[in-house]
């Protein structure tokens, strides 16, 4: 399964993984100087893996913050992202 195999690659590669429930957040962070604590700086490239029952059986759905995937988001700040598929 493709998506499984890259889910794998990014969860290994990332700086920083949250897991809530159903959804996995993929974090990497830019790096480039910042002020302050890391998860609160928007210098992060965050992936969503999210899994969802459907008719098929269970589906992950790859997402980004507004369907961007630049380094300039903000770990601590998730909760108030609209995630979307890549634009």
């Amino acid at each position: 399964m493709v998506l499984k195999n890259e889910f794998l690659e990014a969860v290994r590669d990332a700086d920083l993984v949250i897991e809530d429930g159903n959804d996995t957040f993929v974090c990497y962070r830019a790096r480039k100087p910042f002020d302050g604590e890391p998860e609160d700086a928007e210098i992060w490239k965050i992936k969503l893996y999210r899994v969802i029952e459907a008719k098929a059986g269970k589906v992950t759905m790859l997402l980004y913050p507004y369907g961007s995937d630049d380094y300039r988001f903000a770990p601590n700040k998730i909760g108030n992202y609209q995630f979307t598929y890549v634009i």
